[in-house]
C-alpha cells in the first residue's frame, strides 16, 4: 500500500482531482471504507482504484487536509 510522508507544507488541494481525494480518504481509513466503496458504482471504482494506483507516497499533510476537507463538505468536521 501507499506510505504516508511527513511534510508541512501548506497543501493546495486544487492540483487533487475528485477522483485522487477519494482515493486518499479511502486509503486512509482502510478496512473501515467498505461501506463507502459499496455506495460506488463500477465506473467510480475504476476511477477511484486508477487514481490509487497513480498517487505514489502521500503526505500526511495532504491525507489531513483532505479528510478535512471531506469531513466538512459531509458536515462531520
Amino acid at each position: 500500500m501507499n506510505a504516508l510522508v511527513k511534510s508541512e507544507a501548506t497543501v493546495d488541494l486544487s492540483r487533487f482531482t475528485g477522483a485522487e481525494k477519494s482515493a486518499i480518504v479511502l486509503m486512509s481509513l482502510g478496512e473501515e471504507a467498505k461501506q463507502l466503496w459499496a455506495l460506488l458504482d463500477e465506473e467510480e471504482i475504476k476511477e477511484v482504484s486508477q487514481a490509487m494506483a497513480q498517487l505514489g507516497m502521500v503526505p500526511s499533510a495532504v491525507v489531513e487536509a483532505v479528510s478535512g476537507y471531506a469531513g466538512g463538505a459531509l458536515g462531520v468536521a
